[in-house]
C-alpha cells in the first residue's frame, strides 16, 4: 500500500468515527430530553386529574378513543368518484 492509500483509508476511518460519535451524541441528547421531565423539580409539575372518572361503553356506531370524552361518530366517505 502506498502513502495515498493510507491517507484515503485514514479519511474513511475518520469520517466513520465522526458520524458514529455524532449519532451517539444525538442519542444522548434525546434521552436526556425525555428523561429530564421525570427528574425535574416536583413543585413545577402539575397535578394529576382525578381518578374517579368512570369509563362508559360507547354507543353503537361510535368509537371510544383516548378516554371517555372523545366520542367520534362512524365515518362515511362522501364523493362522486366517477370512472377512474
Amino acid at each position: 500500500m502506498t502513502a495515498k492509500d493510507y491517507i484515503y483509508l485514514s479519511l474513511i476511518v475518520l469520517s466513520a468515527l465522526t458520524f458514529y460519535l455524532y449519532g451517539v451524541q444525538t442519542g444522548v441528547r434525546r434521552c436526556r430530553k425525555v428523561l429530564i421531565r421525570f427528574f425535574e423539580d416536583s413543585e413545577a409539575m402539575s397535578e394529576l386529574p382525578p381518578a374517579d372518572l368512570e369509563i362508559s361503553s360507547p354507543e353503537p356506531g361510535q368509537v371510544l378513543l383516548r378516554g371517555p370524552r372523545a366520542f367520534f361518530p362512524k365515518t362515511t366517505i362522501r364523493g362522486v368518484f366517477g370512472r377512474n
